[in-house]
């Protein structure tokens, strides 16, 4: 496992989205940040990547090729070995629906990537992961 700065190990955040600026716009961010980021291009190459990697949060697009943030997520749940990874969508779709089905899957943030700079995404990976660490079984409010 990599070191930041301060010797402590880098939390690792992976990104599924299918659109290269927002993949690459948010992992520099998360980068300088001193995260380690794997990146997938869609919903297959993110399970395969966060089965092999134990990512501590996941960042997923909803539409994606191959397989879809909901399907990704869905696959997630049903690995014990993975269901307990923290989960945020970044999307371009402002859909109540949409919105209810994610924080049915236990999606703790629904995140509109158009009304979200990198600065405030890493904001929220900051809160999730430090929620997490203090207490691994509080469970975050889904929300905007």
């Amino acid at each position: 496992m990599k070191k930041n700065k301060s010797g402590l190990s880098k939390k690792i955040i992976c990104i599924v989205d299918d659109e290269p600026f927002i993949l690459e716009m948010y992992s520099k961010k998360l980068i300088n940040e001193g995260f380690e980021v794997i990146g997938a291009c869609d919903g297959e190459d993110g399970l395969v990547k966060i089965k092999k990697c134990k990512p501590d949060i996941i960042l997923t697009d909803l539409i994606m090729p191959k397989k879809d943030g909901f399907s990704l997520i869905r696959d997630l749940n049903d690995n014990p070995d993975l269901s307990k990874i923290p989960k945020v969508v970044l999307t371009n779709i402002d859909d109540t629906e949409k919105r209810m089905l994610a924080c049915q899957l236990g999606v703790l943030f629904f995140v509109i990537k158009s009304q979200c700079l990198s600065a405030e995404l890493t904001k929220i990976v900051k809160e999730i992961l430090s929620v997490t660490l203090r207490n691994p079984m509080k469970n975050v409010i889904c929300s905007q």
